[in-house]
C-alpha cells in the first residue's frame, strides 16, 4: 500500500484531500466521497481545523473505501448527502453494511489504528436521488451528474464545471503507482463499464479526477489515459476469460493464476483482500456476460 500522510492540492475551485491512496474531492461546500474509516477521520479533522463548510456529501458509489469515511464525515454539520437512486437501496441492506464495516476494520487493523475494533459504520440511508444529466448548482459554477455503471449498478460521475474536472469514482479504472498498468474495474458488467468508459471520452476534461494513485491532468493526457483504459479493459477481459477456460470456472487456480500475473506482476497497491473480493465480483461478470452462467 502506498504510504498514508494526509495531504492536499488545490486545482482552481477543487480542493483534492487524502494521498495517493485514497482521494476525495471538496468543490465549494461539496464534498465528493469520503473515503474508507481510516480517511474519514483526518477529513473530518481537516475541515474542522481549517474551517472547511460541508453542506452536502455526494457519493460515486456504494464501495466501503468511497463511503466508510461517513461514519466520521457526518459529524461535520448540519449537510445533505446525494447519489444514485440505487445507492440509497444497497446502505439500507444489512449484509452490505456489515461487508462495508468488516473491510474497513481490516484496513484499521492493518494500520494499527486506535478505532479498528470499535469502528462501526453508519451508512447514509437518506438523501438527494440524483438522476443522470442532472445539475447541481454551487457558488461557482455547477456539478454534472453522469451516470456511469458497469464498476457498480450505482456508479455516477461528476463533471465539474467551470473547472472540467471529470471525478469518476472506480469508471475509468485505476493505474498503479508506477503508471504502467491500469486495473480495470467492471464488477457488475464489462459492456456498461467499457459504454461508461467511452461515454466519460465524450467530455472536455482538463483534470482526471481518479480515487487512487494518482490524478491525470491536461486534455492530452486525459484522452490518453482513458484510451488506455478501454485497450487495458479489452486486454484484461480475454486474459480473464482464457484463465477462466484453462481452471475450467475452478476459483483457487483462477485466484493463483491472476494473483501471479497480474497482481504480482503489475505490483499493485490495493489490498490483497479487497483486490480478491473485486476479482470474484469480475469472474461473476465474466460468467453471466459471456458464458450464460
Amino acid at each position: 500500500m502506498r504510504p498514508f500522510e494526509f495531504g492536499q492540492e488545490r486545482y482552481g475551485n477543487v480542493l483534492i484531500l487524502g494521498a495517493p491512496y485514497a482521494y476525495v474531492y471538496v468543490v465549494g461546500d461539496v464534498l465528493i466521497d469520503t473515503g474508507t474509516g481510516y480517511w474519514g477521520k483526518r477529513i473530518l479533522e481537516f475541515v474542522r481545523e481549517n474551517d472547511v463548510p460541508i453542506r452536502r456529501v455526494l457519493f460515486t458509489h456504494s464501495h466501503y473505501d468511497h463511503v466508510g469515511g461517513y461514519t466520521y464525515v457526518r459529524e461535520v454539520g448540519e449537510h445533505t448527502t446525494g447519489a444514485h437512486p440505487r445507492f440509497y437501496e444497497v446502505m439500507r441492506k444489512e449484509k452490505v453494511v456489515r461487508f462495508i464495516e468488516e473491510m474497513n476494520r481490516k484496513e484499521l487493523r492493518l494500520l494499527n489504528d486506535e478505532d479498528a475494533d470499535r469502528y462501526t459504520f453508519v451508512p447514509p440511508v437518506e438523501g438527494q436521488p440524483l438522476e443522470d444529466g442532472q445539475r447541481i448548482g454551487w457558488e461557482k459554477g455547477e456539478i454534472e451528474v453522469v451516470y456511469t455503471p458497469g464498476h457498480t449498478r450505482d456508479s455516477v460521475s461528476y463533471y465539474v464545471l467551470p473547472d472540467k474536472l471529470m471525478v469518476v469514482g472506480e469508471a475509468a479504472g485505476v493505474p498503479n503507482s508506477k503508471g504502467t498498468y491500469i486495473l480495470p474495474q467492471f464488477l457488475t458488467s464489462v459492456v456498461d463499464y467499457l459504454n461508461s468508459l467511452r461515454r466519460i471520452r465524450e467530455y472536455d476534461i482538463e483534470i482526471l479526477g481518479l480515487p487512487h494513485e494518482m490524478l491525470i491532468i491536461g486534455r492530452k493526457e486525459v484522452k490518453r489515459y482513458l484510451s488506455l483504459s478501454e485497450a487495458a479493459t479489452k486486454r484484461y477481459v480475454d486474459f480473464l476469460r482464457r484463465t477462466y477456460e484453462e481452471c475450467g470456472g475452478e476459483w483457487e487456480c483462477i485466484k493463483e493464476k491472476v494473483m501471479e500475473e497480474v497482481y504480482r506482476r503489475n505490483e499493485l497497491d490495493q489490498p490483497e483482500y479487497a483486490f480478491l473480493a473485486n476479482l470474484q465480483a469480475q469472474i461473476r461478470a465474466i460468467e453471466r456476460e459471456f458464458y450464460a452462467i
